[in-house]
């Protein structure tokens, strides 16, 4: 949609009956255009689709219909069983209501059945709990930065950044995030550092040094 569309859209929607109008048209007719789109990408017929819908070929030809407007969720649930997809019926702002609608071609309303989205679902899975992992570890350390008397090795995802390690002998039990950064360092004879930002960064291994700086 171009920015002239765009605009002329925008103005039309300042009007109550317009928007009233833009949400029904797109309501009873997008629906019936998607149901059929998937039908023939799946290279099914009426009756088929009626077969595993469970219900007539007659039902299936009227959803498809975009005069008949009289949609039921009970009908579309069936429908989108037999087509193995999901369905999402939800209130939504008009700045939603436009971007749905912005693009009707055929490729962007088909819906890949079940089998063909579980790899995206497991990607989708396994961030998430690479994120919590990460705030998790992240978390654990700071606690034991800001007051634990244990310092142990362990590989994080989120760096705490110190600054430029000295040269100055350090004390026996320093913790390194990567050579030239110190984390903190424990000893009688040097203050104790803290680190000060966090920030997010690649992997590093944080290890317990015994003896003296490097």
């Amino acid at each position: 949609m171009s920015y002239r569309s765009k605009r002329h859209l925008l103005s039309r929607l300042l009007k109550k009956s317009f928007r009233d109008a833009y949400t029904e048209q797109h309501v009873k007719t997008s629906i019936p255009e998607q149901i059929r789109a998937i039908r023939i990408k799946r290279n099914w017929t009426q009756s088929e689709l009626a077969e595993r819908s469970k219900t007539t070929q007659t039902v299936i030809a009227r959803v498809e219909d975009i005069n008949y407007g009289n949609l039921s969720l009970n009908t579309l649930l069936k429908i989108a069983s037999a087509f193995d997809i999901g369905l999402l019926v939800k209130f939504v702002p008009y700045s939603r209501l436009v971007r749905e609608f912005e693009d009707t071609s055929i490729a962007a309303v088909n819906v890949p059945a079940f089998s063909d989205d579980v790899s995206v679902l497991e990607h989708w899975a396994a961030n998430q709990q690479q994120e919590q992992n990460a705030i998790s570890i992240s978390e654990g350390l700071r606690r034991q930065i800001s007051g634990s008397d244990r310092l142990c090795t362990r590989s994080v995802s989120r760096a705490l950044i110190e600054r430029p390690y000295s040269r100055e002998p350090q004390a026996v039990g320093a913790v390194y995030d990567r050579p030239g950064f110190c984390v903190q360092s424990r000893s009688d004879q040097v203050t104790t550092q803290r680190a000060t930002a966090v920030t997010s960064a690649s992997a590093y291994d944080y290890n317990v040094l015994s003896g003296v700086g490097r």
